[in-house]
């Protein structure tokens, strides 16, 4: 798991490197609504009574879009999850949070992501009887708006979910509790 986080900030450092003259040639700039959906591969882990407590892999991905502050500066709401099959159980686990980011350049590409909002995790299987809990939760991420077109970027980013203990339910009685976390690595679709 590591060697995969310092590889991705090894490519986002690369990304960040003086773009070519055919990039430079389409200005990132950020004005008025934004929107973005990212597909990433993520690694989740739940600590609880009803879970393995190990880190797992699954599909992850994300929904956000906002408007734009400045040309520094964007503010918006974010949903983001992770799923996989355990052992015959769908597990999820998911975050909504409002989110601020934020462009260190005007006219850079790179951003940092911070949010604040609400977790949430899942587990069903067949025949059984849902367990849920919901939280508090933050994100904090960051990712390069490759820019390929006029209002359009391919942005790859990295990003992670910490969670404050959340009580598991079933059907109003509580059968445990879990911390989540999750870190995606994927591809965002970015338009401004």
């Amino acid at each position: 798991m590591r060697h995969r986080f310092v590889l991705a900030l090894g490519a986002l450092a690369l990304l960040a490197q003086p773009a070519s003259a055919s990039a430079q040639s389409r200005p990132n700039t950020r004005e008025g609504f934004f929107i973005s959906f990212g597909v990433a591969g993520g690694s989740a882990k739940l600590d609880c009574n009803l879970c393995s407590g190990n880190r797992e892999t699954g599909s992850a991905g994300y929904l956000r879009m906002g408007g734009t502050v400045s040309p520094r500066i964007l503010v918006g709401g974010d949903a983001g999850g992770w799923l996989k099959t355990i052992n015959g159980v769908d597990v999820q686990t998911g975050y909504l949070v409002a989110s601020v980011y934020f462009y260190p350049r005007a006219s850079g590409a790179w951003y940092l992501q911070g949010g604040a909002g609400v977790t949430e995790v899942s587990l069903s299987g067949s025949g059984s009887s849902d367990v849920t809990g919901t939280g508090f939760g933050l994100v904090v991420g960051t990712g390069y708006d490759w820019r390929v077109a006029r209002n359009f970027s391919l942005t790859p980013y990295v990003s992670a979910m910490l969670s404050s203990s959340l009580d598991l339910s079933v059907n109003g009685t509580k059968v445990g509790s879990t911390t989540p976390s999750l870190v995606q690595f994927g591809l965002g679709f970015s338009w401004h």
